[in-house]
């Protein structure tokens, strides 16, 4: 077969050596890419600093599972430490069968496991450590153990490694608090401070509580209420009741059920905890109950807000004649007042002219107001 003619041949290296410099061109830079988004590290780990492992909180310490469930591996770091943690630092992680802290789950040899890195951690901030989303499948139920590890220790060794325990049943019975909804009342009369509600003694305030239960048996009971503590967590008063409103299913199931009247004989400020009052009927007991302040006042400030010509509002005189003065009057207190009586007097120096005139019968709910109208009899100087 015959070649190229000899130029063309020259034209054909020239192209095919172009070809070649724009692939090592092309190559160059998709391997700086690639190296840019590597952690970069010094090439030995050289002991300083304190990062420690704080917690495991998947799966967590003490929770119980489900055999079927995949439970995610999730670790806390924190750099405690004064300066920034920029060295790559490995982290493995290992789960046993049964309750085996003392040896750190046979010196991570047994079970399942895995591996991962933190790194850019500044002083006193945290990062999470998942493990590119890993799961663990339990194969069995009873007490396992979790422990996480840096692979090169630091200046403190103590919290390099870190152990607990977790549990694995058949079938996973639970009880959860939904913590997004509030349960505290609010109705019309009553007034907020702060964005708080204010509440009155001696008043019943109606209560609903939301969440989901998991393989709950058909006519269970649950005992719910609520207790208050004040700041220094001393009982100051509870209520519970017994309800088994709730659905059977292997799947969480949401419920709405009532709780026991608020109430409170004491004015003051409390932690209510509400939820299921007894946690022996299901397995964790981490997210039963809730907690939120309220606030019991009974304050009483009914005030005179102004008084106007009815007519004329903005005038500076008063004018003569039957309903012609206005008054407007609030209640600015935490309770609601009945039977208000207003008196309405003028006076010609120290000297009462005419009876006092009265607008009684007046209920207001605290923010309320309302206004009382007045007759001026006569004219002159008046206060």
């Amino acid at each position: 077969m015959r070649g190229l003619p000899r130029q063309l041949t020259s034209e054909f290296n020239t192209r095919i050596h172009r070809k070649n410099n724009t692939f090592l061109v092309l190559l160059v830079l998709f391997s700086s890419m690639f190296i840019a988004i590597i952690p970069t590290t010094s090439a030995t780990f050289d002991g300083s600093g304190d990062m420690a492992i704080k917690t495991v909180s998947s799966p967590g310490d003490g929770i119980t599972y489900d055999i079927n469930d995949s439970i995610p591996v999730i670790v806390i770091t924190e750099n405690l430490d004064s300066v920034a943690m920029n060295d790559v630092r490995y982290i493995e992680w290992h789960i046993c069968e049964g309750d085996q802290q003392t040896y750190n789950c046979e010196n991570l040899t047994s079970g399942q496991g895995g591996s991962g890195f933190v790194f850019g951690v500044s002083p006193g901030y945290e990062k999470v450590v998942s493990f590119n989303d890993v799961v663990f499948t339990a194969s069995s139920n009873g007490t396992h153990t979790v422990v996480s590890k840096f692979t090169d220790s630091d200046e403190n060794i103590v919290n390099d490694i870190y152990s607990s325990t977790f549990e694995i049943v058949d079938t996973l019975v639970e009880f959860k608090i939904d913590e997004a909804f509030d349960v505290r009342p609010t109705y019309h009369n009553l007034t907020t401070y702060q964005n708080s509600i204010i509440y009155n003694t001696n008043e019943n305030y109606s209560m609903t509580m939301k969440g989901e239960v998991l393989n709950w048996e058909d006519g269970k009971v649950a005992t719910v209420g609520w207790k208050l503590k004040d700041s220094l967590g001393n009982l100051v008063k509870e209520s519970m009741t017994n309800s088994s409103d709730f659905t059977n299913a292997n799947t969480y199931v949401p419920f709405e059920i009532d709780l026991p009247p608020l109430n409170s004989q004491l004015e003051g400020t409390y932690w209510m905890e509400y939820g299921l009052m007894n946690s022996s009927q299901d397995y964790n007991d981490y997210d039963n109950m809730w907690t939120t302040i309220v606030i019991f006042d009974d304050s009483i400030d009914i005030s005179i807000m102004g008084m106007s010509p009815k007519y004329d509002l903005d005038s500076s005189d008063y004018h003569i004649g039957e309903e012609s003065i206005i008054v407007e009057i609030g209640n600015f207190g935490n309770h609601s007042v009945d039977n208000i009586e207003v008196l309405f007097n003028q006076l010609d120096g120290e000297t009462v002219l005419d009876s006092p005139q009265s607008c009684s019968g007046i209920s207001l709910n605290p923010g309320g107001v309302t206004n009382c109208t007045f007759d001026v009899t006569t004219t002159g100087f008046k206060n």
